[in-house]
This record gives C-alpha cells, structure tokens and sequence, in this order.
C-alpha cells in the first residue's frame, strides 16, 4: 500500500463510524469526487475503501453484495 493510500485509510480510520462491524450482508454506495491528478480506475479506487472498512464498519468485505461506486471530477467553482 502507498504511503498515501496509507494515510488517507488513518484518516477514515481516525473518524468513529460504528461502536463494532456489522455482521451482515451489506450494500457499498460510494460516491468519490476526485479533485485532481490522474483520475484512476474505480477498481483500484473501490479496493482501498472496501479493506479501510475491514474490520472497522464491517468484518470484512466478503460481506459486501452489492458495489455502486462512482468516481467523478467535481464541476470547477463548484466543489472545493
């Protein structure tokens, strides 16, 4: 894992969520606004999230059924 993704999973780790991981089937709606660089796939944007979460919202990411995630690049004066 880069020192980056390294980073942004403390940071997300940082955050209470839940008190313990959910232990049941689970549906992954993520909406990720990229603000700039080079916008990556959303399969190798999508796993980060799934294994930050492992053990923390859910015990692991087996759990999840159903993945909707959506990468996009915010409008220019509309997101900061």
């Amino acid at each position: 894992m880069s020192l980056k993704a390294r980073k942004w999973e403390e940071t997300i780790l940082a955050t209470p969520i839940v008190r313990q991981p959910l232990e049941v089937s689970l549906k992954l709606d993520v909406l990720h606004l990229h603000a700039g660089g080079t916008l990556r796939d959303v399969d190798n944007t999508a796993k980060p999230v799934m294994d930050a979460f492992n053990g923390h919202l859910y015990q692991d990411d087996k759990q999840i059924r159903e993945l909707v995630f959506r990468s996009l690049r915010p409008l220019m004066g509309h997101c900061s």
